[in-house]
């Protein structure tokens, strides 16, 4: 029966987590060791929180490592190797875990590393995937099951499961259903995997794409875009760092992005000039009107825009984003 150890840290790698446990539990195999990142506090900074899948993981009553490094010649990352090999892992499965696993690790595994990514491999390749996909506009995502190699995200894929992105999606559902689909895939590959009957096919040399790790201002809402690619930007921006502007000098987050008169004349009006403001925030892009159903002052509770007027107010002409 084979060892399993489990790398994963956030809400997308909790599926994958519960099948593999039910897996072991119904064939035997025991899930060894789960590793993720260090607890962290929250984007507040008040209190300590653990991640999701330590939580998952602290219910089965599973071991849990969480080292804060896995390089070389660093004490976590040498203590946790050394953890690891005295386990025995036969096989391990990464799921957004957060860091990349080094060479040293990869190789004293019988049946390797396999890693559960949330893209159409090779297009976007790295660490934000789902939010790249909706930020190009593109049509359909998936995910990959594939082995992991020293290289980002190059290894060869054993499975691909591809789906349509809906215009309803945003980072937070279509993470839920990426999430639920690379579950049932792991299931259905792990009985060929610990046999090595699935076969894998190299990716393509072409169509390859880099998804860079978001950061805090990649929340910032660029005005001179047009009113699809900002709609698009408040979909891959859910829940973290969410879109933002500035008005008079404050942070205004912005929710449930439209386009309004998309290819319309070309207004005289600078892109992040307030249009109207009633039921909806309206505001003037490159090539027409974005409205905005919701918004949050900073610090304060996210309303509806008409709620948000009772105590607030836009002016017709106002430029957001300075």
């Amino acid at each position: 029966m084979a060892h399993f150890a489990f790398f994963g840290t956030p809400e997308f790698a909790v599926p994958a987590l519960e099948g593999l446990q039910q897996f072991c539990l119904k064939n035997g195999h025991t899930l060894a060791m789960v590793v993720c990142q260090p607890d962290k506090p929250s984007h507040r900074g008040k209190k300590i929180h653990a991640p999701p899948v330590k939580n998952l993981a602290v219910k089965y009553n599973l071991s849990i490592c969480q080292p804060s490094s896995l390089k070389k010649d660093t004490p976590d990352g040498d203590d946790f190797y050394a953890a690891f090999q005295k386990a025995h892992i036969d096989i391990a499965i990464v799921v957004a875990y957060g860091r990349i696993i080094p060479r040293r690790f990869l190789g004293i595994t019988p049946f390797g590393f396999i890693n559960i990514h949330g893209s159409i491999l090779p297009r976007w390749r790295g660490a934000s995937p789902i939010q790249h996909a909706l930020l190009s506009g593109d049509l359909e995502t998936g995910v990959s099951i594939m082995a992991l190699v020293p290289e980002l995200d190059a290894g060869d894929v054993y499975r691909t499961v591809s789906i349509p992105i809906k215009a309803s999606d945003d980072a937070i559902t279509l993470s839920k259903t990426l999430a639920q689909i690379g579950k049932e895939a792991l299931l259905e590959c792990l009985p060929l995997l610990l046999t090595k009957t699935l076969p894998k096919i190299p990716q393509a040399s072409e169509g390859i794409t880099y998804a860079s790790l978001l950061e805090k201002k990649s929340g910032e809402i660029k005005w001179h875009l047009s009113a699809r690619e900002i709609v698009n930007h408040c979909r891959a921006m859910q829940p973290w760092p969410g879109s933002y502007t500035f008005h008079k000098g404050a942070v205004l987050r912005l929710f449930n992005a439209a386009t309004l008169d998309v290819n319309e004349p070309k207004s005289q009006l600078a892109p992040g000039t307030v249009t109207g403001a009633s039921t909806y925030l309206s505001v003037q892009t490159s090539d027409g009107i974005v409205s905005f159903y919701e918004a949050q002052l900073d610090g304060k509770k996210r309303l509806p825009i008409k709620e948000l007027l009772n105590g607030y107010s836009f002016k017709v002409g106002d430029i957001l984003g300075l």
